[in-house]
């Protein structure tokens, strides 16, 4: 296979970009739309259940698919399309609920706020399952169709339009799009959402028409090619228990994981559930706390009223908020090679897990009066709160993965895929434990700042836990003898 071109490369990767441009205007206006539309906030949380059970359901479900796509346009394009369409209907349908919900209790009658708190819900889902229709596709074009040698610097495109989706949807969520008068939209959210599907369309578009796939007849034909000169090359025994192996099923590869997977790899799976729980708590609430705890607004009141004002100008400045972390991810990872270097792998991991936990506990004690416009330090504070989670997204996505890798690769070579498939839950569950308990404490206390709280301490007891378990630091490799065997982080470093 001959490498891409890099600007082929390029518009193969620019898709990711489009793809974290709706999950950031999702994340950013997802929970104030939903309490603008009249859902109590307790319940909110509840709807932030698509993100991992879509990324759990949908991603192997249609890679499995996409695997055997017959059609000529290739196996990965036709599912970028038709996710591409189905997220674009999603993102209209969310961000004109309150219009959808009006027009239906009109025809069918009921209740106006119910029908939109339904169409509303229905987008959120819809929006979450139809991206990861496309994200999963995504990644398997790009081991399709570059060498194995090119596969890195893809996936580092991968990672710096992750980044840039993150900061212009974040960015574009913190403007006051209304002062464009572009006409039919009435509320800012639709031209946000009409925005972020323009640029999905684009990227989409740009990643289809540049980057040639072969056919599924093409796929079967080379490995055709390649069955017969393994049956060549293999001895009838050897074949025997290859077929053992891959009948084994998915409850052996679980099995294999719980009972042979490395220490570390449980180090830092216990560390990444602790601080994701914490990361996943600012995801859901960081725009609604700023609006209602630091600018004191309110989502149920009426249109065009103060405290509805108050409410909508927190919210932007929580994009605000969310471009800084971007921008911040973005800078740090670059920094992180240096820093591993200089302080240790455990150090600036550890660092990480603080800053999150310190930064979130802070939002309980951060408050404005209500009905009244925040000070200047209020806002600065509120920004830098949610702004300094780039610190630990940029450790979160590259540290824990790159030491369960390590440790996996030296005992299983051959088994990473299964290792990573499995790691992902550390992220997963913490997203379904916040979204379940969070109406608990809404209930209780009916502070989204506690959240918040709870997750900072949890973010705290990651750091305890990786001092404790030494993470970073395997012992039995530091102990063998031959100068092969050296420890994870001085691997990582």
């Amino acid at each position: 296979m001959e490498p891409l071109p890099q600007w082929r490369l390029i518009m193969l990767a620019l898709a990711m970009c489009g793809v974290q441009i709706c999950y950031a205007v999702q994340i950013g206006h997802g929970t104030p739309q939903l309490e603008i539309l009249g859902m109590d906030t307790a319940y909110v949380s509840l709807a932030w259940l698509a993100g991992p059970l879509s990324g759990l359901i949908v991603q192997p479900l249609v890679g499995a698919l996409s695997d055997k796509t017959p059609w000529s346009l290739g196996r990965r394009r036709p599912f970028l399309i038709i996710g591409c369409v189905l997220s674009s209907l999603a993102l209209l349908m969310f961000s004109n609920a309150k219009s959808l919900g009006a027009f239906c209790a009109r025809i069918l009658s009921g209740s106006s706020k119910a029908w939109s708190i339904m169409f509303g819900v229905l987008g959120f889902f819809f929006l979450d399952f139809s991206v990861n229709a496309i994200q999963g596709p995504l990644r398997a074009l790009l081991t399709d169709v570059t060498p194995q040698e090119q596969q890195a610097t893809g996936n580092a495109y991968f990672a710096f339009m992750v980044g840039l989706g993150n900061l212009l949807g974040s960015y574009l969520g913190s403007l006051n799009l209304m002062k464009l008068r572009i006409p039919l939209f009435t509320a800012n959210i639709q031209v946000l959402f009409f925005l972020a599907m323009l640029l999905l369309d684009i990227t989409i578009a740009c990643c289809c028409i540049f980057t040639k796939e072969r056919s599924l007849a093409e796929v079967l034909h080379d490995r055709e090619l390649e069955r017969l000169e393994e049956e060549r090359m293999d001895s009838a025994s050897s074949d025997a228990g290859k077929t053992a192996v891959e009948t084994s099923g998915m409850r052996a590869a679980l099995r294999l994981v719980v009972k042979e997977a490395p220490r570390p790899f449980w180090q830092v799976f216990a560390v990444q559930f602790c601080a994701w729980f914490g990361f996943f708590s600012i995801m859901v609430y960081a725009t609604a706390w700023v609006a209602r705890n630091v600018f004191g607004g309110s989502s149920s009141a009426p249109v065009g009223s103060p405290p509805y004002i108050l409410y909508q100008q927190g919210v932007r400045l929580g994009n605000v908020g969310l471009s800084l972390s971007a921008f911040i991810t973005i800078l740090y990872a670059a920094m992180l090679p240096t820093l591993m270097k200089v302080f240790g792998v455990r150090q600036v991991y550890c660092f990480s897990q603080i800053v999150e936990g310190v930064f979130l506990c802070s939002a309980f004690f951060l408050r404005g009066t209500p009905g009244q416009f925040p000070s200047l330090g209020k806002e600065i504070a509120s920004v830098c709160v949610i702004g300094m989670m780039g610190i630990f997204m940029a450790c979160a996505m590259t540290i824990p993965w790159s030491l369960m890798g390590i440790a996996v690769q030296r005992r299983f070579p051959d088994k990473v895929g299964v290792f990573s498939s499995v790691f992902n839950a550390c992220q997963a569950a913490p997203q379904l434990v916040v979204a379940l308990i969070s109406p608990l404490i809404l209930k209780a206390t009916g502070d989204v700042s506690v959240i918040m709280c709870v997750g900072g301490v949890s973010a705290l007891l990651g750091a305890i836990l990786v001092v404790y378990l030494r993470v970073g630091v395997d012992e039995s490799y530091e102990a063998a003898p031959s100068d092969s065997s050296i420890s994870e982080e001085q691997s990582l470093s």
